[in-house]
């Protein structure tokens, strides 16, 4: 192998780990993105049923005053 073939596959071996570098940066993001997507979620729906609750408990209390 010539010196300059060493050089340059030294240069696409390093372009490689930088990509390989990046795509595991991006692969982890999007893992913990998605991690906490599911959380809000998960809380939004949480908050949603607390609300349907105390609303069917509002109801049912003006029921009673009714009768």
């Amino acid at each position: 192998m010539r010196s300059g073939d060493v050089a340059s596959s030294a240069g696409k071996d390093e372009g490689t780990f930088a990509d390989v570098i990046s795509r595991l940066t991006a692969s982890f993001t999007l893992s913990r993105l998605v991690e906490l997507i599911e959380s809000g979620t998960s809380r939004i729906a949480d908050l949603v049923r607390a609300i349907k609750r105390y609303s069917y408990l509002d109801q049912a209390r003006s029921r009673n005053r009714r009768s």
